[in-house]
């Protein structure tokens, strides 16, 4: 494992132990920002995100209405997720990164929390999975903006 999948990995299990509390997303997030890796995780967290099929929905049909959700979405942390998610369903680890770097800090930020939010409580780890409740309480948490220096 190289250092990017060793720290998600880590915020992963640690977020679910925890029962979702946000700390180690904002750990992950700090520690990402001060090595340069943010896009790097990303992609960590979309490749088995986005090996998943989605039940009666046809690969095409999902990618288009992710991008759909990319291009309309208010909220533009859902937007940056959906985009990027169609992006790399369709291109693997060569996904454009383009619309990332042309949002916002704040809105990269939360949406690398976001992705993470759903890794728990799709995937998770060897802690298991968060429950609907945890996540949808971590993904509240991801809202706000992480404390100074982080």
């Amino acid at each position: 494992m190289n250092v990017v999948e060793d720290l998600v990995e880590r915020a992963i299990e640690e977020t679910v132990r925890s029962g979702g509390q946000p700390e180690p997303g904002w750990e992950l997030l700090h520690e990402l920002e001060h090595r340069g890796l943010l896009w790097n995780a990303v992609l960590v967290l979309l490749g088995p995100l986005s090996s998943r099929t989605v039940s009666g929905r046809d690969e095409r049909d999902y990618v288009a209405r992710l991008r759909y959700q990319g291009e309309r979405c208010p909220d533009p942390v859902t937007a940056l997720t959906a985009a990027v998610s169609a992006d790399h369903r369709e291109h693997g680890t060569d996904a454009e990164q383009e619309r990332w770097r042309r949002s916002d800090e704040l809105t990269r930020r939360r949406a690398l929390l976001q992705l993470l939010s759903t890794y728990c409580w799709l995937i998770g780890g060897e802690a298991g999975t968060l429950t609907p409740a945890q996540t949808i309480t971590l993904i509240k948490a991801t809202l706000i903006r992480p404390p100074a220096g982080r």
